[in-house]
């Protein structure tokens, strides 16, 4: 679907995604600093990444789509658990890592594994767990090393993680 967050609103208001996708049932109301997110909750946020992502991620083939399309839907699903507020404003510290748990419950359930030999759980787990990296990286450019693209590229695709931080 070229707006594939009209199919997850429709399942929202139907139910389907409390009996399918639990995970997402805490982005709901879950506050955002709206500083950084003036959208609003992280559900609101989830849905216009994973806009954002079919949009710029067309052109990728059919494992590579499913990834960074998976990616988007799990990438905040450590938020719900980490959002606080702190110094006045909601911070969700460690988001990254608090999402690989309940990414997996998710890509369990789906039976997500591998599409054409293609580690898409694995990827998946990786974009969920360094989302955060890219812009990190960006902000660090003077001091970071090779060696910290190398070990980031040891644990996730570096394509598809920039593909889907350019979709966050």
């Amino acid at each position: 679907a070229e707006r594939p967050s009209i199919g997850f609103a429709l399942a929202r208001s139907l139910g389907v995604v409390e009996q399918i996708l639990p995970e997402m049932v805490p982005l709901y109301d879950c506050p955002q600093d709206p500083e950084w997110h003036p959208e609003g909750d992280v559900w609101t946020h989830t849905l216009l990444v994973i806009d954002e992502a079919r949009r710029r991620c067309g052109d990728l083939d059919r494992p590579r789509l499913a990834t960074v399309m998976l990616g988007a839907v799990c990438h905040d699903l450590g938020k719900p658990a980490t959002t606080a507020k702190i110094d006045g404003r909601w911070r969700s510290p460690g988001h990254e890592a608090a999402g690989v748990a309940p990414a997996t419950a998710l890509l369990d359930r789906l039976n997500v594994r591998t599409m054409d030999g293609f580690d898409v759980r694995g990827q998946v787990l990786g974009i969920v767990a360094e989302h955060l990296r890219p812009s990190a990286f960006h902000k660090a450019r003077d001091t970071v090393r090779d060696g910290a693209f190398r070990r980031l590229a040891a644990r996730v695709d570096l394509e598809l993680l920039v593909r889907f931080a350019r979709a966050d």
